[in-house]
């Protein structure tokens, strides 16, 4: 059975909200401390509205 590695998915969920907020779009800011915050429930529930392959995050 796979696991997903939450810190790789953490750290490449807070640069693609961190690019778009200093890019000047501002509720990325909200997703970034989202992010920040999160548990793994929550980092999977981002990385799914965000409409993302999780599949890389499997190790």
């Amino acid at each position: 059975m796979y696991e997903i590695d939450y810190e790789k998915l953490r750290d490449d969920l807070l640069d693609y909200f961190g690019t778009a907020a200093f890019s000047g779009i501002s509720p990325a800011m909200s997703e970034v401390a989202r992010v920040e915050n999160a548990d793994e429930d929550e980092l999977l529930e981002i990385a799914q509205e965000c409409k993302w392959n999780l599949q890389k995050y499997y190790h």
